[in-house]
C-alpha cells in the first residue's frame, strides 16, 4: 500500500518538517503545561494545612483548651485538604490532556515516518516507532512528569521551614542536596545498562516479529526450534542486562527511602534540641517534620522513578530521530498546477548505498494518455526499481519524473494517490475486509468499490466468498490464494479511475483466465485515457503494449514501439558476430 494512501486513510493532508511539527506540538502543550505548573503550586500550598494544624494544635489548643478554636481549625484544615485533593485531580486530568494531545499530534507523522523507514528497509525502526509512541503516551499520563513540577515549588516549602527556624531550613536544603546527589548517581549507574537492555529487547522482539511474517517457511523447513533458541539467547541477554540495571535502580530507590526516613528522624532530633533550648515550640517541631517530608518527597520519587524517565527519554530520542530522517523538506501544494497531460521520465538515475552499479542509470521515456508501456528485461535489470520510482516509493538521485507536467515530488500525497494505481510485485493486503482493501482503506461508497472490482473482473469471485465484500482478510479471516490476491490488488489499483497505472509482474500468480482478465483491464484502462506501465514477460500481456522499454543492467537497451523493439530483439546477428546491438530511442 502506498504511503500517500495510508496518509489519506488517516486523514492527514499536510506534510510538516520536524522543526515545524515540534514547534506546533510545543504550542499545543504550552498552555496545559503552564496550567499544570499553577495547579502544582496550589497542591503544594494545600500540603501545609496539616503541618500548620498540628503546630497550632500543639502550641495553642492543647495549652489553652479552646474547643471552639479546635473546631474552626479542623474545619479549615479539612476544607484546605479537600481543595488540594480536588486540584490534584484536576492536575492529573491536565497531564492526561497533555498525553492525549501529544499522542494525537505525533501519531500520524510518526506512522508516516515509520512507513517511509519501512520502505527504506528499516522495518525494525518502523515497528519501534509505534512502541515508542505508546511508551511516551503512558509516561505522559503517569505520575513521573509531575515530579519536576513539584520540585519547582520546593523553595516555597523550604522558605516556610526557614520561617519556623533557620536551622530547619538549612537542614532541609542539605537533605535535598543529598537526595539530588543520590539521583545523579542513580542516573550515572543505571542509564547505560537500561538503554542497552531496552535496545537488545527491542532488537529481539523486532527480529522474531519479522520472522513470523514468514511462518510457512518456518514451519515447512523446521526452523522453529532454531528460531526459538536464537530468540531465547537474545532475550536472555536482554534480561541479564535489565536485571542488573533494575537491581541497581531498586538499590538506589531503597537508599532514598531509608535516607528520607532517617532525615526526618534527624529533624526531630534537631527540633527536640531547639525545644529544650527554648528556641522552638513542640508544635513547630511536629510541623517542620511534616513539611520536610513534603520537601523530600519529590526527590525520593525522582530517585525511585528514574527508570520511567530513562525509557521515556530514550523513546523520545528514537522517535525524534525517525521524524528528522524521514520527512519532506517542504510542504507540497494541495492541488498541483498541471501542464501537458502525460508521463515524462528524463535521465532517471537511482543509486543504492553499497552497490557498485546503480539499479537505474540515464533512463528516459515518454507516455501519452491512452498508451501502454511494456517494461522488459532480465533479472536485476531495474524493472521493479523503475516501478517504485514511478509511484513515489523512492526518490531518484537525479533526473525528473513529470506527471501531467508536474514533478512527482511536487504532488500532494493525497492528490497523487488519486492519480496513481499500483500493483507491486509482492502483493500485500491489509487486515480488514475485501471492501476496505479495494477502497484503499477509505470510507468508500459501495458502488465505487464494486465498479473497481468489476473492472478487475473479480466481482463474481468475491460474490462466491463466505461474506462477499465483507470477507475479512486478517489472521482469523479468509485466506486468499496468490492469484486471488493479485486480482484484488488490481481492483485496488483501478479504484477511483487513476491516470497512471503501474503493474509490476501483476500476472505472476495468475492462471490463463486471470491473465485474460488482466489484459481486459489494461485495455479498458487504456480506452479510458489512462497511462499504463506494465512490467511483464508473458506475450499475452505485452501484446496490448504500444511501446516497449527494454532494460539491461539498469540502462535502456531498447525503447520504441512494440513492433520496432520486438523486431530489433529478434535479430541475433549482431550478438552472434560480437557487434553492438542496435538501440532505438524514440520520443
Amino acid at each position: 500500500m502506498r504511503a500517500g494512501t495510508l496518509r489519506r486513510a488517516l486523514g492527514w493532508r499536510a506534510r510538516k518538517a520536524p522543526p515545524r511539527l515540534f514547534a506546533t506540538l510545543g504550542r499545543d502543550l504550552a498552555g496545559v503545561f503552564l496550567l499544570s505548573v499553577a495547579l502544582t503550586g496550589i497542591v503544594s500550598l494545600s500540603t501545609i494545612f496539616v503541618p500548620i494544624y498540628d503546630m497550632i494544635l500543639f502550641d495553642r489548643v492543647m495549652t489553652t483548651g479552646g474547643m471552639e478554636t479546635l473546631v474552626v481549625l479542623s474545619i479549615v484544615c479539612v476544607i484546605g485538604v479537600a481543595i488540594g485533593a480536588f486540584v490534584d485531580w484536576v492536575r492529573a486530568s491536565a497531564f492526561l490532556v497533555m498525553g492525549e494531545r501529544f499522542a494525537r499530534r505525533l501519531s500520524v507523522p510518526a506512522l508516516a515516518a515509520a512507513l517511509k523507514a519501512s520502505l527504506a528497509g528499516e522495518s525494525s525502526s518502523a515497528a519501534q516507532a509505534m512502541r515508542d509512541l505508546g511508551e511516551l503516551r503512558s509516561f505522559a499520563i503517569g505520575n513521573a512528569p509531575s515530579v519536576p513540577l513539584d520540585l519547582l515549588w520546593t523553595p516555597l516549602l523550604i522558605a516556610l521551614l526557614f520561617a519556623m527556624h533557620p536551622l530547619y531550613g538549612v537542614y532541609a536544603m542539605l537533605c535535598a542536596v543529598a537526595l539530588l546527589v543520590l539521583g545523579i548517581a542513580n542516573d550515572a549507574a543505571t542509564r547505560a545498562p537500561l538503554m542497552h537492555a531496552n535496545d537488545v529487547a527491542a532488537f529481539a522482539s523486532n527480529e522474531v516479529s519479522a520472522a513470523f511474517r514468514h511462518h510457512e517457511a518456518i514451519e515447512g523447513l523446521g526452523m522453529l526450534p532454531a528460531l526459538a533458541r536464537r530468540w531465547q539467547r537474545q532475550h536472555s541477554a536482554a534480561l541479564d542486562v535489565l536485571g542488573a540495571a533494575t537491581r541497581r535502580v531498586r538499590a538506589f530507590a531503597a537508599a532514598g527511602q531509608v535516607g528520607r526516613i532517617g532525615m526526618q528522624g534527624g529533624l526531630m532530633a534537631i527540633g527536640a534540641l531547639l525545644v529544650l533550648r527554648h528556641e522552638a515550640t513542640p508544635g513547630s517541631m511536629m510541623a517542620a517534620n511534616l513539611v520536610l517530608g513534603q520537601v523530600l518527597h519529590p526527590f525520593d520519587r525522582a530517585v525511585s522513578g528514574w527508570r520511567q524517565w530513562a525509557f521515556a527519554l530514550a523513546a523520545w530520542r528514537r522517535l525524534r530521530t525517525l521524524l528528522e530522517r524521514h520527512h519532506d523538506a517542504a510542504p507540497r501544494a494541495a492541488e498541483a498546477a498541471r501542464g501537458a497531460p502525460g508521463l515524462v521520465v528524463e535521465r532517471l538515475h537511482f543509486e543504492v548505498p553499497g552497490r557498485e552499479r546503480p539499479p537505474l542509470a540515464d533512463v528516459s521515456f515518454e507516455l501519452a494518455p491512452g498508451e501502454v508501456l511494456g517494461v522488459i528485461g532480465p533479472s536485476a535489470a531495474g524493472k521493479s526499481t523503475l516501478a517504485r520510482l514511478l509511484v513515489g516509493l523512492a526518490t531518484p538521485h537525479s533526473g525528473t519524473i513529470l506527471l501531467d507536467g508536474v514533478p512527482l515530488t511536487a504532488w500532494d500525497p493525497e492528490e497523487l494517490g488519486r492519480l496513481i494505481g499500483y500493483v507491486p510485485q509482492d502483493v500485500q493486503l491489509l487486515d480488514g475486509t475485501l471492501a476496505d482493501n479495494i477502497g484503499r482503506m477509505q470510507d468508500a461508497p459501495a458502488d465505487a468499490v464494486i465498479t473497481a472490482a468489476k473492472k478487475a473482473d473479480v466481482h463474481e469471485m468475491i460474490g462466491r466468498l463466505p461474506h462477499g465484500y465483507n470477507t475479512r482478510l486478517d489472521g482469523a479471516g479468509y485466506a486468499l490464494s496468490g492469484g486471488q490476491k493479485q486480482r484484488v490488488a488490481l481492483a485496488r489499483a483501478l479504484f477511483g479511475k487513476p491516470r497512471l497505472l503501474v503493474l509490476d509482474e501483476a500476472n505472476s500468480s495468475l492462471d490463463h483466465v486471470g491473465e485474460q482478465s488482466l489484459v481486459r483491464a489494461i485495455t479498458n484502462a487504456k480506452a479510458d485515457g489512462a497511462m499504463v506501465v506494465v512490467v511483464a514477460h508473458r506475450p499475452a500481456v505485452l501484446r496490448v503494449a504500444d511501446k516497449i522499454l527494454a532494460l539491461r543492467d539498469g540502462r535502456v537497451e531498447h525503447y520504441g514501439t512494440r513492433s520496432e523493439v520486438m523486431s530489433l530483439m529478434a535479430r541475433p546477428a549482431a550478438a552472434a558476430v560480437g557487434g553492438p546491438v542496435p538501440r532505438l530511442v524514440k520520443t
